[in-house]
């Protein structure tokens, strides 16, 4: 019973706070948003068609500036884009040597800007508590050891993704959020922004850019546009069709430092990569289920992307390994080795997404013209974990399609 009174308490502040009169289903599915908004204790949501809001839940705070988290690392992505654009750096395949000549040595040697990008710079690993008590981002990431051959291992790796920042400042010299903010923020009026430093003054590109919803969409609205804000081109075409496309062959829903959700996904285990799985220690009884497959093909439709994937796999692959969590604990097992996820087919591209601890996102839908931010201080939780408003592209996707239906019901509102 107190389950249920708080429930209806959440929905009755939802209503208070969902202020937009597009009718029908449209109206239902902005009503679902606004509910999991308040249940994942998410600070604003924001969301475009067109270019003009239709859709803002939120308290009176709702348009101050928020920590963005791992959202900086998409943006640090366009700065790196926009200096290749002003030809200050030659290409995404430049050593990272070019920049640090004491890397022109060992397995470092072979470490280029597009093994930053996307994850597979073979660094070793930081702990939390490394990153941030080290008094110089850059010379602790020059310092690590190389784990694995660049290029053949995706790991998530904040302590190399800082070394875009210094990247950056010697290309442009000048820092990196003093570069974005003349090159991209000044055009688009971003007046919101501030950017953590380290002791030694170098900016996080991994993290602590701190902005506003309307100015984080506003960067949205310029990639959904291909690059272009009131005619003038600030960032290349080239560039933002590079970051959506697939960079490494380890996960099929990473870019360059973007996120990417399909339509149709088609995956497999062939046997060569559960080969490769038992030579590198994956649990022999998931190999074994593997191989049960003899190479089947799972089809995805509807949205496929890294945050569903586990869900829709263990709902296919259940009955082979057992259990829907073996299935769960395979696919955390592989990612943790940095292996690839499996093997998959291009498909068409649904939307791409900045995401950030906490569930920070900023999503761009080109086909649908919509772009949404959600940004949160803290996090609800639900059975002890943080509720980070996992459904948020899905429901975007449900309002896409009844925008689709209907288009002539959308209202916009005023900000």
């Amino acid at each position: 019973m107190k389950w249920l009174k708080c429930m209806g308490m959440a929905f009755a502040l939802m209503s208070s706070l969902f202020s937009q009169s597009i009718e029908g289903s449209i109206n239902d599915t902005l009503q679902k948003i606004s509910f999991r908004a308040f249940m994942s204790q998410s600070d604003v949501i924001l969301i475009t068609y067109r270019g003009y809001p239709i859709y803002v839940y939120g308290s009176e705070k709702k348009f101050e500036p928020i920590e963005t988290r791992s959202v900086t690392k998409s943006i640090t992505c366009l700065a790196i884009g926009m200096l290749m654009q002003e030809g200050k750096i030659a290409s995404i395949n430049t050593p990272v040597s070019y920049f640090f000549p004491e890397w022109k040595q060992g397995y470092k040697k072979y470490i280029t800007l597009y093994h930053l990008l996307n994850n597979t710079s073979g660094l070793t690993l930081d702990s939390g508590k490394e990153l941030y008590e080290a008094p110089d981002c850059i010379k602790l990431a020059l310092a690590t050891d190389v784990l694995t051959m660049p290029g053949t291992h995706f790991i998530y790796n904040n302590k190399a993704i800082n070394l875009l920042s210094e990247i950056v400042k010697k290309a442009a010299g000048i820092s990196l959020h003093e570069y974005v903010k003349s090159r991209l923020f000044q055009p688009l009026d971003i007046k919101s922004d501030t950017w953590l430093c380290d002791n030694a003054g170098n900016n996080y590109a991994m993290a602590h850019l701190t902005i506003n919803s309307v100015d984080l969409a506003k960067i949205g609205l310029v990639l959904a546009n291909g690059g272009i804000w009131n005619g003038k081109r600030l960032l290349a075409k080239e560039w933002i069709d590079a970051c959506m496309e697939v960079s490494q062959p380890c996960n099929p829903f990473y870019g360059f430092l973007w996120w990417l959700d399909y339509k149709k996904l088609n995956v497999w285990w062939d046997a060569s990569l559960i080969e490769q799985y038992a030579a590198e220690g994956i649990s022999e009884c998931h190999v074994q289920s593997l191989r049960q497959l003899n190479g089947q093909v799972l089809s995805f439709d509807g949205l496929i992307s890294y945050g569903n994937f586990y869900e829709r796999c263990a709902s296919q692959l259940g009955s082979t390994f057992g259990t829907d969590r073996k299935v769960y604990r395979f696919l955390a097992e592989v990612e943790a080795k940095g292996l690839p996820l499996c093997r998959w087919d291009q498909a068409e591209l649904r939307s791409f997404s900045a995401r950030g601890y906490l569930g920070q996102q900023l999503l761009i839908m080109p086909q649908d013209k919509l772009v949404a931010v959600r940004l949160a201080r803290s996090c609800g939780q639900v059975d002890n974990k943080l509720d980070t408003f996992a459904d948020f592209e899905g429901l975007m996707q449900e309002l896409a399609q009844e925008i689709r239906c209907s288009p002539e019901s959308i209202e916009y509102v005023n900000l």
